[in-house]
């Protein structure tokens, strides 16, 4: 095997990898220019003669006092196919990524491999043969994968038993499913902004980036808007990424309203529907819980037997002289470190929010007795 790669516009790689079996959203040069505002985006297409046959959107980072640079592809890099040809494609692709920007640049190169649904990642492993050490990562690491290829009687006896329950009873509350256009975000934006203030919490997210997405011009690439709605008005909401082999539940919220009528229920099981109807994705994946035993309650039920729980791999890195091996663990242990320490500040202050809500409503309670 002889690949080739080319750098490519920002533009032209979207509109190629949209099409891609393993892509994801953090590989679209769309979302890596709205996302990482100060860092230069290098798409990389490797082809075998004429044909795409992979891809790495390449974001480079430099590290503060001139300390290195650091080469990051997340979940990647992507693969036009999945087949028996896949592991060769992958190594060789790393191969060149490690000669360009390691050992040719002197960067510090970080690989981010995707989920996989089987229980062996091999992509992870192949990072580890090609001399990767993982990077320290403090995030929870389960994410939570529905199958999507089955009827829809299959689909219900999946969901768990009280998570069926809930969404017969959805059922009953005369609700509609609505695919949206971009120009109804605001609609979206009220529900989660409500969510957020009902729960006291703090936004980690990349939400900022659901605007540009929802407009892009390559079909494939654009996120999904869903909606629950009760009369007309939108009680839940979601936004997916429907692209590839494996659709994403990115955001998702619900009113006061759409929780009394269990519409976070009938919302994501028509997603899973129209998923499976209009798009090629065999798996969605949920993301993880945060620790959250309501989110790992929804999401358990939601994937039942049929879907699978799997490890985020950690950021795999390779460099090619000790500077830069050493540069590189320190700037991720730096990041991973304050990243944690913001989560359990934010979670604290979230806490007290929530708290601090409760003792507001029972002192009115108190004062209407």
């Amino acid at each position: 095997m002889n690949l080739t790669r080319r750098l490519v516009g920002g533009r032209s790689w979207d509109q190629t990898v949209a099409g891609f079996s393993t892509i994801c959203q953090e590989q679209l040069f769309a979302f890596g220019r709205a996302r990482w505002l100060n860092a230069e985006l290098e798409p990389l297409l490797f082809f075998e003669g004429d044909v795409a046959v992979g891809g790495a959107l390449v974001v480079i980072q430099r590290l503060p006092l001139r300390l290195g640079t650091v080469a990051v592809v997340k979940w990647g890099p992507v693969l036009a196919r999945k087949d028996d040809g896949e592991r060769l494609y992958y190594d060789e692709i790393v191969t060149m990524l490690k000669s360009d920007y390691a050992q040719h640049r002197g960067m510090t190169l970080s690989i981010q491999p995707h989920v996989s649904a089987k229980l062996e990642n091999h992509l992870a492993d192949s990072l580890a043969r090609h001399g990767f050490a993982p990077s320290p990562d403090l995030r929870p690491t389960e994410r939570y994968l529905a199958s999507l290829r089955h009827s829809d009687e299959e689909l219900r006896k999946n969901f768990l038993p009280r998570w069926r329950r809930m969404l017969n009873k959805s059922d009953r509350s005369d609700l509609a499913f609505v695919r949206a256009e971009a120009d109804r975000l605001p609609e979206f934006d009220a529900l989660f902004r409500e969510l957020h203030a009902r729960k006291g919490l703090s936004d980690r997210s990349a939400y900022d980036t659901a605007s540009s997405m929802l407009g892009h011009e390559v079909d494939a690439a654009r996120y999904e808007l869903f909606f629950a709605t009760h009369a007309g008005v939108p009680v839940a909401g979601i936004i997916a990424f429907k692209a590839g082999d494996t659709a994403e539940y990115l955001y998702g919220a619900s009113s006061a309203a759409g929780l009394a009528l269990n519409a976070g229920f009938f919302l994501q099981f028509n997603t899973l529907r129209w998923l499976r109807d209009n798009t090629r994705a065999s798996w969605y994946n949920l993301g993880g819980t945060d620790g959250s035993a309501g989110l790992l309650a929804f999401k358990s039920g939601l994937i039942g037997t049929l879907g699978v729980v799997r490890p985020l791999p950690p950021p795999m890195i390779y460099a090619q002289t000790l500077r830069a091996k050493m540069t590189g663990q320190a700037a991720y242990f730096i990041r991973a470190w304050i990243s944690h320490m913001k989560r359990r500040l934010s979670d604290w202050r979230d806490g007290r929010k929530a708290q601090q809500a409760q003792e507001a409503a029972g002192r009115d309670a108190e004062a209407s007795s």
